[in-house]
């Protein structure tokens, strides 16, 4: 049976990263704790997918380079003021 961590793996080859160094890190959970806080602390925050940028406190979905740069002037020029 196909798993998601194969599929997670699979990609990652397609992508040019080592396979075999994916699947040792994935399989020895190292990294799960910080996984699982970053993934509650984004859906606490409002993030439904990605990309999502902070600028501020507000949260940019699927910004286009000219919104996100004009959000990212406006955060600038505020904070000058």
């Amino acid at each position: 049976m196909r798993t998601s961590a194969d599929d997670m793996i699979e990609i990652g080859g397609q992508v040019g990263l080592d396979t075999d160094l994916l699947r040792t890190c994935y399989e020895s959970g190292t990294h799960t704790e910080t996984v699982r806080y970053d993934l509650a602390r984004g859906t606490q925050l409002g993030v439904r997918g990605t990309p999502t940028f902070f600028v501020g406190d507000q949260p940019v979905f699927n910004a286009n380079p000219d919104i996100l740069r004009e959000l990212l002037q406006a955060e600038l020029d505020a904070l000058q003021e």
